[in-house]
This record gives C-alpha cells, sequence and structure tokens, in this order.
C-alpha cells in the first residue's frame, strides 16, 4: 500500500504446522510462508545483517549482509553473490594460465573415431538418472501445496533435462555455445528465484542445494586431460601397474572415478559438499507439527 515502507516485510498468514518433513500422500495441503526462522535468514528480510564466517558459511558475510532479500534483483544472484570458488570445483588463479600437464597427458587418444565412440554413449544421461532429493525442502510437501519453491524444481529439472549435454560438456568437453545456452537459462530461472525468495519461502542457501547443478566459471580449474589419472600414477607409484588406455571411453571412466566434480557429484558414493552444512538439512519445511 502507498503508506508501507518498501522495507517492511509483507503481512503473512501465521505459520503453517501442516505435516512434517517426508509426510506421504498427494492429498492438497496449505503451507504459508515463511517456513523459517526470520533470524535464519540469510541474508535477512529486511534489514541489514553483520554476519560472521561460521554463521554462513560457504558465503562471503562482506557480501551478504550488505543486500536484504527485498532488496534484491536477479543481478544480485548472478553478479553479487556468486557460489563461492572452490566451492563445487578445484580453483583456478584467472591470472596465470593453466599448464597442459607434461606427463600423463594421452593426447593420441583425441581422435575422431574415438570421439565420436564416445558420445555415442551418451555419457551425460547418468546427470539425470542420478539428480539427489532436494537436502533444503521436502519436493512432495511442496509439491502438494503447489508451492512456489517447488514449481522453481519442477522449472530447474526441465532447464537441466533440456540442457543436460552441456552440464556433462563443461567438465570434460569445451563446447562453448552449449554453454553460453544453458548459462542463459539459468540466469533467467534466477529472476523466479529473486521473486520466490521475496516471497519468503526461501533464502540464497537453497542455491547450495546439490539438485542443481552449476557450470563450471573461469576460476574453476576443469580442463580434461584424458590417460593423466593412470600415467601419473604409474610414474608415482610404479607397483601400481595400471594398464595404458587405448580409448576414451575408458579415460573418461578412469578420470570421472579419480574426483566426483568431474560428474557434479552425481556418481553412486560422492559426497556432495553441501552435505556436510548442518543448516541446509530441510531448512525450507515447515517446522514439525506439535
Amino acid at each position: 500500500s502507498p503508506g508501507r515502507s518498501p522495507t517492511t516485510p509483507p503481512p503473512s498468514p501465521p505459520r503453517s504446522l501442516v505435516g512434517s518433513p517426508g509426510t506421504g500422500g498427494g492429498s492438497p495441503i496449505q503451507l504459508y510462508p515463511p517456513l523459517f526462522p526470520a533470524e535464519a535468514s540469510i541474508p535477512h528480510y529486511s534489514a541489514l545483517k553483520r554476519f560472521t564466517a561460521a554463521e554462513i558459511h560457504l558465503w562471503d558475510p562482506t557480501i551478504v549482509g550488505t543486500v536484504p532479500i527485498i532488496a534484491m534483483i536477479k543481478a544480485t544472484l548472478t553478479k553479487r553473490m556468486l557460489i563461492p570458488s572452490n566451492f563445487l570445483f578445484p580453483f583456478r588463479n584467472p591470472l596465470i594460465r593453466a599448464l597442459i600437464p607434461v606427463t600423463g597427458y594421452r593426447s593420441e587418444l583425441i581422435t575422431g573415431a574415438n570421439v565420436l565412440a564416445l558420445m555415442a554413449t551418451e555419457p551425460w544421461r547418468m546427470l539425470g538418472r542420478r539428480r539427489p532429493t532436494p537436502l533444503t525442502f521436502d519436493h512432495n510437501l511442496h509439491r502438494r501445496a503447489e508451492t512456489p519453491l517447488w514449481r522453481i524444481a519442477v522449472s530447474y529439472a526441465a532447464l537441466e533435462e533440456d540442457h543436460m549435454t552441456a552440464y556433462w560438456e563443461s567438465t570434460h568437453y569445451h563446447r562453448r555455445q552449449r554453454r553460453i545456452r544453458a548459462g542463459e537459462s539459468w540466469r533467467k530461472l534466477l529472476g523466479e528465484v529473486v521473486l520466490m525468495m521475496r516471497a519468503q519461502w526461501a533464502d540464497i542457501d537453497i542455491l547450495l542445494d546439490p539438485y542443481f547443478l552449476y557450470l563450471p566459471t573461469k576460476q574453476d580449474r576443469v580442463r580434461w586431460y584424458p590417460g593423466s589419472v593412470s600415467r601419473v600414477a604409474n610414474l608415482t607409484q610404479p607397483i601400481a601397474n595400471l594398464p595404458e588406455l587405448t580409448d576414451l571411453i575408458t579415460a573418461l571412466f578412469e578420470c570421472d572415478h579419480a574426483d566426483p566434480w568431474w560428474n557434479h557429484y552425481r556418481d553412486p558414493g560422492s559426497a556432495h559438499p553441501s552435505l556436510s552444512i548442518t543448516r541446509l538439512v530441510n531448512k525450507f519445511n515447515p517446522p514439525a507439527a506439535p
């Protein structure tokens, strides 16, 4: 209304106590934001808050506390509050040119026939088959209430399906055009995420949920050098006696099992870094019914 300050949170119904995380069934329910305490919001909804690094682990406290959620726009997420470097992928100093490894790199494996054979296996399909259960919210609970957070999850799943090849190629194969299109779709979705946060369904911690994939940036060291794992192992540990690779399919299997980030932490047994952040677990679910 005209008399309300733009930094005053809009009135909302009492917090819902309907159901609890993991509630089954398919009957419709009603949920009303906010579903989590105001003091747990990162950043706060309308007030500036000086956070400590421990309180908001992984986020930069010098940035996060300067913009309340009510003042956020899409550029806040696309330019200021980015996913922290060295969170998902190895960090690379952008001022230093990455060197091609002199030992282990099997450049002779990169032939037209080998590339075609590898791509024919459609290795990116495993990303969709292994999409994890959301960490920060109960997908089924929000689906039954048809919340904006559930709609974001559905839109993202469609985005990931459309750009799955680009997500896989981003850590294995340099094809810039596909990554550009995937990035544009993600930035468009972030505009909807901002509106959802301003409606108090979530905060920026939603972006740390393993449910979402991310494209590496210029600060991430993700260039794939086929064959480097086994050859370096044989040079440093001669008793390992690993067989020399003869094709890219085997080289891919080798690298994906050496480091979980190659497949975005979706291989069996991989532990996504967000799983160690306890505040994320079910953060955007309603409190359990008494």
